[in-house]
């Protein structure tokens, strides 16, 4: 009976010590990495508003996260601030308005407006999480963002140039600044909320080699596509794309974003970014649990053949 109980003792301790070895194995396979990322490039505010321009901008992101690497599967997931300046322009237009002149005489005034575009400032915290897969040198990501917007704004710009025509001239009065036909540059500024924003990305890049191959410091190089698939538009309006004064100055014209305008209220805006990503990746060291090969299972066989040779 005193037998067969140490022997159970010893099939449990070698039971013990290859799951641990196992364990061993396994986490050979299985590594853990603090990230550090910054990237640049072109970004846009794509749209659908009519007579406009999806012109683009600068585009930047920096983030810090926890990446896990078994085998070739890889998996992060992190917290990045994502900031872009982009444009939209609009295409040259003229408004023409019924007015009487400081003499009494009918006319029509025109606004010609040339040069309009929009510079939108977007800034939002996203939280990524991607899967993928490293083959030598080359690895690929692809997953979602969670994106929430912390800031942003508007900023809008035209050449104004106003002219009149009288029903008994022939040809339109301009450059006559004391009859307000004019030149102008216009210029206004608008805060502006956006909606939460879902992303979908993917990211293919080099794998640059260690330069000590027990180093814990790796860095990669990539290049990285996000597309906004929700609509930050809040849908809010401002009225017209520019405001004609009325019983004011006539030339106290007031411009509202595309964005923020009767024009885009029902229009879709989708933010877009391409560009080059570079990670830094510093793996977390992992204590080892056990040494497989230990001295005392040998010594419990030959103190239990002693014993039983007695």
């Amino acid at each position: 009976m005193m037998y067969l109980t140490k022997k159970i003792r010893l099939y449990a301790l070698l039971i013990a010590l290859l799951s641990t070895c196992a364990l061993q194995a396994q986490n050979a396979e299985t590594h853990h990495f603090i990230n550090v990322w910054g990237a640049g490039g072109y970004a846009t505010l794509l749209n659908d508003v009519p007579y406009t321009r999806a012109v683009g901008g600068p585009g930047a992101l920096v983030g810090f996260g926890y990446e896990l690497n078994y085998k070739r599967f890889v998996f992060n997931f992190g917290v990045e601030f994502d900031y872009k300046y982009v444009n939209i322009s609009r295409d040259d237009f003229r408004m023409d308005v019924d007015m009487i002149d400081t003499e009494g005489d009918p006319l029509v005034f025109h606004y010609t407006f040339t040069g309009f575009h929009d510079n939108y400032s977007m800034g939002y915290i996203n939280v990524p999480i991607m899967f993928g897969g490293k083959f030598r040198s080359i690895y690929f990501l692809v997953g979602a963002k969670v994106g929430i917007n912390l800031f942003g704004g508007a900023t809008t710009t035209s050449h104004l140039k106003t002219s009149g025509t009288y029903p008994w001239a022939l040809e339109e009065f301009d450059n006559m600044p004391d009859h307000f036909f004019t030149d102008l540059d216009l210029k206004d500024s608008y805060p502006i909320r956006y909606n939460l924003n879902l992303i979908g990305s993917a990211e293919v890049g080099y794998l640059f080699p260690k330069a000590k191959e027990k180093s814990k410091f790796s860095q990669r190089l990539a290049l990285f596509v996000d597309y906004g698939i929700l609509n930050v538009h809040q849908r809010v309006s401002n009225g017209n794309v520019v405001g004609i004064p009325v019983n004011d100055n006539i030339l106290n014209v007031k411009l509202n974003p595309v964005m923020l305008s009767d024009q885009g209220l029902n229009s879709s805006f989708n933010p877009f970014m391409i560009g080059i990503k570079y990670t830094a990746s510093f793996e977390i060291p992992v204590p080892k649990r056990c040494k497989c090969l230990q001295t005392k299972p040998s010594n419990y066989f030959k103190g239990t053949k002693a014993k039983k040779r007695k």
